[in-house]
């Protein structure tokens, strides 16, 4: 069994498990005019077109759930990613047969353009790098399987 290491701002127990897609669900229902960045719906529609287009074997992060495959990596992140109210469970994937990828969660950090450069063609090369597995600075897998809770680390 491989350990891996999930962020999430519900409470859980041991034992609970995490269904893929709330990635999904949140983006269906993203409501631009709350203030919220439009470009980041954007670019989540632009990954899954490519994803669709150029990959179709790769799982899609609207059906997905994302875990790191390093604790430190993943403490790493809750400075610049993640809330301090998100909290990091160590987990474990229940079905290790279920479709994965392994992307580089460092691209999608660089997903917004810099000004004056164009955004389509800027989202769309980020677009095929994550999805080919490219310039992994920072991995992050992307699961169709549930993951159980082992244990909150923090």
């Amino acid at each position: 069994m491989s350990t891996h290491y999930h962020f999430t701002t519900v409470d859980l127990s041991p034992g609970s498990r995490l269904n893929p897609g709330n990635w999904g669900h949140f983006l269906r229902r993203y409501d631009i005019r709350n203030g919220t960045n439009a470009y980041m719906l954007s670019s989540e529609l632009v990954l899954e077109a490519i994803r669709r287009a150029e990959f179709p074997d790769l799982p899609s992060r609207f059906d997905s759930i994302f875990v790191f495959d390093d604790e430190g990596v993943a403490r790493a992140r809750r400075p610049t990613e993640f809330a301090p109210h998100f909290r990091l469970y160590e987990v474990r994937i229940v079905d290790a047969a279920a479709p994965q990828h392994r992307a580089a969660f460092n691209l999608l950090s660089q997903r917004f353009p810099q000004p004056g450069e164009f955004f389509l063609p800027h989202a769309e090369g980020i677009a095929k790098r994550y999805w080919s597995g490219a310039d992994i600075v920072i991995p992050e897998i992307l699961t169709t399987s549930p993951i159980e809770i082992v244990r909150c680390l923090d």
